[in-house]
């Protein structure tokens, strides 16, 4: 199945983080989904690996909490 296909029907906020290192999520392939995904944004976290959340997991939910609060759906505390 070419999940590319797909991606134009994806219509909820989406947040793409990429890992700068990723050999798995290429720059090419994180460009193409933000591309295909109707308002969809792009993080990339700087000096990590695939398993960004391991390797930098401070940076990973500073950018899940940017992006939850630019959607209406940030922490209240």
């Amino acid at each position: 199945v070419d999940n590319w296909t797909l991606i134009d029907r994806i219509t909820s906020p989406t947040l793409i983080v990429r890992a700068e290192r990723s050999p798995v999520l290429t720059p090419d392939m994180a460009q193409g989904l933000r591309a295909g995904i109707r308002g969809a944004r792009l993080v990339e976290i700087p000096e990590a690996y695939h398993h960004l959340v391991l390797d930098r997991p401070q940076q990973f939910v500073a950018a899940v909490d940017a992006f939850l609060g630019e959607i209406g759906l940030g922490r209240t505390d």
